[in-house]
């Protein structure tokens, strides 16, 4: 059986395979082998269906977002997250 995993919170798609489990916590949602949504592309489970995760990102996850960028040392690649922390 393959299984979709969600996070408990925000009900977005962080995996699925054919495992029995991901990460404590997660919402296990059993779905068709054909099954092929991309977690990185933003799906949510809305209850009957995935529908596009909303962007920007939450408060919550930009400040934690925002936290990890400033740890990055100064240069390009620090120019570049800080850059795109303004677009979501």
């Amino acid at each position: 059986m393959r299984r979709a995993f969600l996070d408990p919170t925000t009900a977005r798609l962080k995996a699925h395979g054919f495992v029995q489990s991901n990460e404590p916590g997660d919402v296990i949602l059993d779905i068709s082998e054909e099954f092929n949504l991309n977690p990185q592309d933003g799906w949510k489970w809305d209850g009957t269906k995935f529908v596009t995760f909303p962007f920007p990102l939450p408060p919550d996850h930009k400040a934690k977002a925002k936290i990890a960028i400033s740890q990055v040392p100064a240069g390009p690649q620090r120019a570049a997250l800080d850059a795109l922390l303004e677009i979501i």
